[in-house]
């Protein structure tokens, strides 16, 4: 792993730990009804193992890679071919009222 590919992963880390979550929840009931020595310990469980499961993730789809070798290159561009589609295909299509034939109500699909 380069220095940049470590750096982009730090701030990806960074991004995921500031969103509100149930692991957020749990260090906030931990620290209020024990202490504040309980809640760092069940903060920093949560890291350790979030940096765990992230580095084998990593690891898995790196060794994945390099089996696959040129098709896991295709797939790669074709997945991005494909979001890229599904991104154009979100921004044409406007929400749309619905009006129900028996109620006379309105609903908005989004």
């Amino acid at each position: 792993m380069s220095f940049f590919d470590a750096a982009a992963f730090f701030a990806i880390m960074i991004m995921l730990a500031a969103i509100p979550s149930t692991s957020v929840a749990l260090v906030i009931t931990r620290t209020a009804t024990m202490n504040f020595a309980n809640g760092a310990a069940v903060s920093m469980g949560i890291v350790l193992g979030d940096l765990v499961f992230a580095m084998l993730a990593i690891l898995g789809l790196t060794a994945l890679s390099e089996m696959m070798g040129t098709f896991f290159l295709v797939i790669k561009f074709a997945a991005g071919i494909y979001l890229i589609g599904f991104g154009i295909g979100l921004i044409r299509n406007r929400a749309k009222t619905l009006i129900c034939k028996y109620s006379g109500a309105r609903a908005l699909l989004v």
